[in-house]
């Protein structure tokens, strides 16, 4: 389940003749945290995608786990490879959290992070999530992800 969904994701996402169908996989009530910045509910989640600084990507997942969790629920973390423009590389996390409404699982929440070190440069195997090596997203009592 899990690997099938990230195919059909990055398919999606990666033709931009397609991307605008990912919207069927959001709610209003989806929450994104991309790049550090929190998105929340489809509309915002498909404006953001447009507003990306590059429209030209390839994700080449290298390994993706899921778990299911309760409320018939499913985590699934990849990580890989991302190439941006056909030039740059670099490694990216990328975390899901999808929730069967209905008859069909859509992204209730969805964490995006990536190493801005080239991949192949020194420290392209340290953590993607910051220069740090920390994800932030602020003090949990503050973040509307964790409401």
């Amino acid at each position: 389940m899990g690997q099938l969904f990230v195919n059909q994701h990055y398919a999606m996402f990666d033709d931009p003749d397609q991307r605008q169908s990912l919207a069927s996989r959001y709610t209003e009530e989806s929450k994104m945290i991309c790049e550090g910045a929190l998105v929340i509910g489809s509309t915002n989640i498909m404006e953001k995608l447009k507003t990306l600084a590059s429209q030209t990507f390839q994700h080449f997942p290298t390994a993706i786990n899921c778990l299911a969790i309760p409320d018939d629920q499913i985590m699934i973390q990849v990580v890989g490879k991302l190439e941006i423009h056909e030039k740059t590389a670099h490694t990216f996390a990328h975390t899901f959290i999808l929730k069967f409404i209905n008859t069909d699982f859509v992204i209730q929440y969805e964490i995006f992070a990536r190493n801005q070190k080239p991949w192949g440069s020194r420290g392209d195997l340290s953590c993607p999530l910051s220069h740090t090596g920390y994800a932030h997203v602020g003090d949990v009592t503050e973040n509307p992800l964790f409401y």
